[in-house]
């Protein structure tokens, strides 16, 4: 089992955009993920449920990774959230 504790940049939180971008990277892995937040663990694939826990800047949501491939899994997710520290958005 792989663990990362990812720390919310984005003034703007965990909105569409960003839950899409995580959930989207796990679809071509085998490894199920969870995120933990809060008292709340959910499916790391599922965007209604990222976008559900209403995390803000300066929360920290802790990925979990286990499976077959869960190394290069985990790679992906890094690249992802290094994309979303990154990006601005002007909405």
């Amino acid at each position: 089992m792989r663990m990362y504790d990812y720390v919310i940049e984005d003034p703007s939180g965990i909105h569409a955009y960003p839950a899409t971008a995580i959930a989207g990277c796990f679809f071509k892995h085998n490894s199920m993920v969870q995120i933990e937040y809060k008292d709340q663990i959910i499916d790391g694939s599922d965007v209604l449920a990222i976008m559900s826990l209403y995390a803000k800047e300066g929360d920290t949501l802790s990925f979990y990774i286990s499976g077959e491939d869960e190394d290069a899994t985990m790679e992906d997710l890094l690249e992802v959230l290094k994309g979303l520290k990154k990006s601005t958005h002007n909405f």
